[in-house]
């Protein structure tokens, strides 16, 4: 204190506009005795550890640092730029930076800058990239194990895909080949080639189109073809711009197949209904009639797609008893509302052409 009242009375009038110039820098600056020990402390180092001045007088800047920081013999390190975590009085940290240096006189000067809102920011976004990393390595995953090819384009030629794409594509892909490599294999389903300018990529980059489930056949490199359906979309900035495209597809090769082979079980079913020489009559779970063959409207001459409770539309007699059938009592209605099977039920029947007909009547439920 002796050396600071010192310089004060030399300095004279001097001293309070030197006071009030270094009490408004946007840094706290503190001078130190050679223990550590403050002798001067300005209003932005007030201000930052919450202290008056007074308070802080007297005291060392190490009495408040991290214990875990107090590792130096020295109170500052002369010359060098270092992180301090500094406890404020009400108990909170400060990150600071400080910059120390010894001065002539033996005294210690250092600048204390508040660097809390930068250190705030840095971990904010050390936050953001071990997320942004968790996302890449969870996405990554995906993309190694999903069961669809994966193909990421992107304006400069560059191109990225999943294993499970160059598994279907029958090829490895270089990431600087771009869609160059694989375009003649690219099929449309009549066996035609897709012109360079129609591939997904393509559209999706230079007409930022999106494309869902368009089917294309693939010629794989052991000559092999697969049928695939694939799906595009335009990868967009913040401005709308188009920045990339992701493609995916997937072998529907067996679905097809069995596609194909359903269809051809149903031209064969259809065949053998038209040809049976027996009527048949099917309805749905309403009862309502959706389907009959041509002998069943040779035999009624003609046909009535009606619900249960307008079966009586088709007469008909018991040929035992002599009685009408209700329209509850045909076997296909005890069929739909009982779960009935019935066969060799002799009946007479009035035809839609007035003609009479004597026949074998049956029914049976159709069940999942």
């Amino acid at each position: 204190m002796t050396k600071i009242n010192s310089l004060q009375q030399e300095r004279g009038t001097a001293e309070p506009d030197l006071r009030v110039l270094v009490d408004s820098c946007p840094d706290g600056v503190c001078v130190a005795e050679p223990d550590g020990r403050l002798s001067f402390v300005n209003l932005t180092a007030c201000r930052l550890l919450g202290y008056s001045r007074d308070e802080l007088l007297g005291k060392s800047l190490a009495e408040l640092r991290d214990e875990a920081e107090r590792t130096r013999a020295a109170p500052y390190a002369d010359g060098e730029l270092e992180e301090w975590r500094l406890r404020r009085k009400d108990g909170t940290w400060a990150d600071v930076e400080v910059n120390a240096a010894v001065r002539p006189d033996g005294l210690w000067q250092a600048s204390i800058r508040d660097i809390s809102a930068r250190k705030a920011r840095e971990a904010a976004r050390d936050t953001l990239l071990a997320e942004s990393e968790a996302d890449r390595r969870w996405l990554q995953t995906v993309l190694e194990t999903v069961p669809l090819g994966v193909l990421l384009f992107r304006p400069d030629g560059l191109l990225s895909c999943n294993p499970r794409a160059e598994e279907l594509l029958g090829m490895t892909l270089s990431p600087s080949g771009g869609s160059a490599q694989y375009a003649s294999r690219i099929r449309f389903p009549d066996g035609r080639p897709v012109p360079p300018g129609e591939l997904a990529s393509q559209r999706v980059l230079r007409r930022g189109e999106t494309i869902v489930g368009e089917e294309y056949v693939v010629e794989r490199a052991d000559g092999a073809r697969i049928r695939v359906l694939g799906s595009a979309a335009p990868i967009r900035d913040a401005t709308g711009a188009v920045i990339g495209g992701v493609g995916v597809f997937q072998d529907v090769s067996e679905r097809i197949r069995m596609d194909e082979e359903i269809r051809m079980n149903e031209r064969l079913l259809q065949a053998i209904f038209d040809i049976m020489p027996v009527g048949i009559w099917i309805a749905d779970e309403t009862g309502r009639i959706v389907r009959n063959n041509p002998a069943g409207e040779q035999i009624w001459k003609g046909a009535r797609y009606v619900p249960v409770p307008e079966f009586g539309q088709y007469k008909g007699w018991w040929v035992d008893t002599g009685k009408p059938i209700a329209a509850e009592e045909w076997a296909l209605a005890r069929a739909l509302t009982k779960g009935e099977t019935s066969t060799g039920e002799l009946l007479r029947i009035q035809c839609f052409d007035g003609s009479f007909k004597t026949i074998i009547n049956a029914g049976l439920p159709l069940r999942d």
